[in-house]
Protein backbone atom coordinates (compact mmCIF):
# COMPACT_ATOMS: atom_id res chain seq x y z
CA UNK A 1 0.00 0.00 0.00
CA UNK A 2 1.14 3.50 -0.81
CA UNK A 3 1.47 6.06 2.02
CA UNK A 4 -0.17 9.44 1.53
CA UNK A 5 -0.07 12.76 3.42
CA UNK A 6 -2.87 14.26 5.47
CA UNK A 7 -4.92 16.41 3.09
CA UNK A 8 -4.80 19.33 5.53
CA UNK A 9 -1.39 19.63 7.17
CA UNK A 10 0.65 17.32 4.93
CA UNK A 11 2.62 16.13 7.97
CA UNK A 12 1.00 12.88 9.00
CA UNK A 13 0.99 9.92 6.69
CA UNK A 14 -1.68 7.28 6.16
CA UNK A 15 -1.94 4.13 4.16
CA UNK A 16 -4.12 4.29 1.06
CA UNK A 17 -7.76 3.90 2.02
CA UNK A 18 -7.42 5.41 5.50
CA UNK A 19 -8.94 8.73 6.43
CA UNK A 20 -7.20 11.60 4.70
CA UNK A 21 -6.94 13.74 7.81
CA UNK A 22 -4.70 13.16 10.77
CA UNK A 23 -5.96 13.40 14.33
CA UNK A 24 -4.23 16.68 15.18
CA UNK A 25 -6.72 19.26 16.43
CA UNK A 26 -5.76 21.68 13.68
CA UNK A 27 -6.79 19.13 11.08
CA UNK A 28 -9.95 17.88 12.75
CA UNK A 29 -12.99 19.84 11.50
CA UNK A 30 -14.92 18.76 14.59
CA UNK A 31 -12.90 21.28 16.63
CA UNK A 32 -11.86 23.81 14.01
CA UNK A 33 -13.16 25.27 10.78
CA UNK A 34 -13.20 22.98 7.79
CA UNK A 35 -10.29 23.41 5.41
CA UNK A 36 -12.63 25.02 2.91
CA UNK A 37 -13.26 27.84 5.43
CA UNK A 38 -9.53 28.47 6.02
CA UNK A 39 -9.27 31.20 3.39
CA UNK A 40 -12.33 32.94 4.83
CA UNK A 41 -10.91 32.64 8.34
CA UNK A 42 -7.62 34.20 7.22
CA UNK A 43 -9.53 37.01 5.52
CA UNK A 44 -11.48 37.74 8.72
CA UNK A 45 -8.41 38.72 10.77
CA UNK A 46 -8.06 42.26 12.06
CA UNK A 47 -5.03 44.19 10.75
CA UNK A 48 -1.89 44.77 12.80
CA UNK A 49 -2.52 48.52 13.11
CA UNK A 50 -5.48 47.70 15.38
CA UNK A 51 -3.02 45.86 17.65
CA UNK A 52 -0.70 48.86 17.67
CA UNK A 53 -3.50 51.22 18.73
CA UNK A 54 -4.68 48.93 21.52
CA UNK A 55 -1.17 48.32 22.85
CA UNK A 56 -0.32 52.04 22.64
CA UNK A 57 -3.45 53.29 24.41
CA UNK A 58 -4.18 50.47 26.84
CA UNK A 59 -7.49 51.35 28.49
CA UNK A 60 -10.43 51.88 26.10
CA UNK A 61 -11.34 55.12 27.90
CA UNK A 62 -7.95 56.55 26.91
CA UNK A 63 -8.46 56.01 23.16
CA UNK A 64 -8.76 59.12 21.05
CA UNK A 65 -12.03 59.55 19.18
CA UNK A 66 -10.13 58.89 15.94
CA UNK A 67 -8.66 55.61 17.28
CA UNK A 68 -12.08 54.44 18.51
CA UNK A 69 -13.69 55.20 15.16
CA UNK A 70 -10.91 53.40 13.31
CA UNK A 71 -11.18 50.23 15.42
CA UNK A 72 -14.98 50.20 15.16
CA UNK A 73 -14.72 50.67 11.37
CA UNK A 74 -12.23 47.79 11.05
CA UNK A 75 -14.46 45.44 13.05
CA UNK A 76 -17.63 46.56 11.24
CA UNK A 77 -15.96 45.97 7.88
CA UNK A 78 -15.33 42.33 8.78
CA UNK A 79 -18.15 41.66 11.25
CA UNK A 80 -21.04 43.91 10.26
CA UNK A 81 -23.44 44.75 13.08
CA UNK A 82 -21.19 43.60 15.94
CA UNK A 83 -21.63 46.85 17.88
CA UNK A 84 -25.44 46.97 17.66
CA UNK A 85 -27.00 46.94 21.17
CA UNK A 86 -23.58 46.50 22.76
CA UNK A 87 -21.47 48.69 25.07
CA UNK A 88 -17.70 48.22 25.11
CA UNK A 89 -16.17 48.12 28.57
CA UNK A 90 -12.55 47.58 27.60
CA UNK A 91 -10.24 46.05 24.97
CA UNK A 92 -6.94 44.17 25.12
CA UNK A 93 -4.64 42.07 22.97
CA UNK A 94 -4.29 38.49 24.27
CA UNK A 95 -2.36 35.43 23.15
CA UNK A 96 -5.12 32.88 23.71
CA UNK A 97 -8.92 33.21 23.59
CA UNK A 98 -11.34 31.81 26.14
CA UNK A 99 -14.91 30.62 25.72
CA UNK A 100 -16.71 28.85 22.92
CA UNK A 101 -15.59 28.83 19.32
CA UNK A 102 -17.92 30.98 17.19
CA UNK A 103 -16.56 30.26 13.70
CA UNK A 104 -13.93 32.01 11.58
CA UNK A 105 -11.46 31.98 14.46
CA UNK A 106 -13.66 33.96 16.86
CA UNK A 107 -14.42 33.00 20.46
CA UNK A 108 -16.90 34.25 23.04
CA UNK A 109 -17.01 33.91 26.82
CA UNK A 110 -20.40 35.29 27.95
CA UNK A 111 -22.69 35.04 30.97
CA UNK A 112 -26.07 36.50 31.89
CA UNK A 113 -26.39 39.17 34.57
CA UNK A 114 -29.32 40.50 36.54
CA UNK A 115 -32.22 38.60 38.02
CA UNK A 116 -34.14 38.38 34.71
CA UNK A 117 -31.16 36.94 32.83
CA UNK A 118 -31.80 39.07 29.75
CA UNK A 119 -28.60 41.14 30.04
CA UNK A 120 -25.16 39.79 29.27
CA UNK A 121 -21.52 40.51 29.97
CA UNK A 122 -18.60 38.84 28.37
CA UNK A 123 -15.51 38.97 26.24
CA UNK A 124 -15.48 38.45 22.49
CA UNK A 125 -12.22 37.49 20.79
CA UNK A 126 -11.39 38.48 17.21
CA UNK A 127 -8.35 36.95 15.49
CA UNK A 128 -5.60 39.33 14.38
CA UNK A 129 -3.04 39.10 11.58
CA UNK A 130 -0.25 38.24 14.06
CA UNK A 131 -2.21 35.22 15.39
CA UNK A 132 -3.19 36.88 18.65
CA UNK A 133 -6.68 38.11 19.56
CA UNK A 134 -8.40 41.41 20.12
CA UNK A 135 -10.44 40.81 23.29
CA UNK A 136 -13.46 43.11 23.65
CA UNK A 137 -15.09 43.13 27.05
CA UNK A 138 -18.75 44.13 26.61
CA UNK A 139 -22.15 44.54 28.18
CA UNK A 140 -25.48 44.17 26.36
Amino acid sequence: MERIDCEHCFNSEFYDGDKLRCKLKKCNPKYYEDIFDKEETDRMKLPNDVIEIVEKCGDFDEFSEEDREYIVAQIDELYEGFFEDLSVINVAIVDEPEGKHQGYGQYCDQHSVGWTGDSFMGTYYFPTEDDRYLAIEYYC
